[in-house]
């Protein structure tokens, strides 16, 4: 499908690190899509992988026609506000920050009405305790970050936030063995992990007794507003859609389609994929996401962004969701 997905990663998120802040680019392609391939945006987690899975296989002709770009979402985010892609996933947070420029695709989101399993604070102490110490941020989604800041904001709680490379399990375990040195440069009273990695945490009791206090993000946002909570979307740039509609349309329904098929064969979906965690952890953490996109999580969503407002992560409230047109 196109260019290989891990090259393009690189070239995209080697050229421009700044914060989500930054102004709207243009695209730097200056063909019309007609001209070229559709480059579609896909998450590096499990948690996507049921909306792309067997579209090479079930629309080749479609598939012919994009070229996959694999990252993760703060990489995602950055490459669509530049124009360096067309249609993709990416963290909620983004449409906040740029919604004029965005329309998103009814229907799909990630998200969860309660725990999720895969946006965590890991802390050694009570989160009521972690007032005025540091946390260690994860750089790779830009929503869970906000949303970590809106739960304990909201508590009155003001800690040190220190964003940088989270370890994973084996690095932790280098640690212990006296190989690795990342743990040990940094004294963290918690820290956030999310994705894939995230699902290896809460997987893991072993490693959890150095953090023996774990708060599901998911399930913090819904005690505290009742409503879901929406990851992440799928948004396509508002020139891209009006200069080739038919084909935008066509990828939304083909994303809809591998998603209903793999939410209902899933025995053989997670048979046929790489597992980041034990099959029963992935099994119920994908059965426990929503992937639909109703008004009780529309609702949620703008929640949210009522919250980011507050806290100045985006300059103005949104009025309104721009969803695709049929």
């Amino acid at each position: 499908m196109g260019q290989p997905a891990d090259k393009i990663m690189n070239h995209y998120c080697s050229e421009n690190q700044s914060s989500g802040n930054q102004p709207i680019g243009q695209p730097p392609h200056h063909q019309r899509l007609e001209e070229r391939k559709l480059r579609l945006g896909k998450l590096s987690y499990l948690n996507n992988a049921p909306i792309y899975f067997g579209l090479a296989s079930r629309y080749p002709a479609l598939a012919e026609r994009c070229t996959i770009v694999e990252a993760p979402p703060s990489c995602l985010n950055r490459s669509i506000r530049q124009g360096e892609i067309d249609l993709t996933v990416v963290s909620s947070i983004e449409y906040a920050r740029n919604f004029e420029h965005y329309l998103i695709l009814p229907d799909l989101s990630i998200s969860s009405d309660g725990p999720v399993y895969s946006v965590l604070l890991m802390s050694r102490v009570a989160m009521e305790e972690l007032h005025r110490r540091p946390i260690l941020l994860s750089s790779e989604s830009e929503a869970s970050v906000a949303l970590l800041k809106i739960i304990l904001s909201q508590r009155g709680i003001e800690p040190v936030y220190v964003q940088g490379k989270v370890p994973d399990e084996e690095e932790k375990g280098a640690e212990q063995e006296g190989r690795g040195t990342l743990w040990s440069q940094f004294e963290f009273s918690a820290f956030l992990a999310i994705g894939d990695q995230a699902l290896k945490w809460w997987s893991s009791s072993r490693e959890r007794l150095s953090f023996p206090f774990l708060y599901d993000l998911g399930a913090e946002w819904k005690k505290m507003t009742g409503l879901p909570f929406v990851f992440a979307l799928w948004i396509v740039r508002n020139e891209v859609f009006y200069h080739n509609p038919q084909l935008v349309l066509q990828i939304r329904q083909a994303l809809l389609d591998c998603r209903h098929w793999s939410l209902n064969h899933l025995d053989q979906f997670m048979a046929s994929i790489s597992l980041p965690a034990e099959l029963s952890i992935c099994r119920s953490y994908i059965q426990n996401l929503d992937y639909e996109f109703s008004s009780r999580y529309q609702q949620g969503l703008l929640r949210y962004y009522h919250y980011l407002h507050e806290l100045g992560e985006i300059p103005q409230p949104i009025p309104r969701l721009n969803l695709l047109p049929d």
